[in-house]
């Protein structure tokens, strides 16, 4: 097995992260969905067409923009203390 280069890595992590925008979109359609009918937490599925990786990223930045997250096998458990953090996604 052959070392990979420093560029060839961060093109390998952007090409798994970058495409996470479809996923991310997904996801917040449904945190908003649920905000609407006045819950405060949804679950979020793993689809076929997405990576564990690219779910991985979605968490992270939900967890960045203060979610509480929960990784479960191929779900997210994810809640949030007040709809205005949902309004900002």
């Amino acid at each position: 097995m052959s070392d990979i280069t420093a560029d060839e890595a961060r093109e390998l992590q952007q090409n798994a992260v970058g495409s996470s925008e479809e996923l991310w979109e997904e996801y917040v359609g449904v945190i908003r969905a649920s905000a609407t009918i006045g819950k405060s937490d949804a679950t979020l599925g793993l689809k076929p067409k997405f990576t564990t990786v690219q779910m991985a990223a979605a968490a992270e930045m939900l967890r960045q923009r203060g979610f509480s997250v929960q990784e479960k096998g191929e779900h997210l458990e994810v809640s949030w203390a007040d709809v205005q953090s949902v309004h900002g996604l």
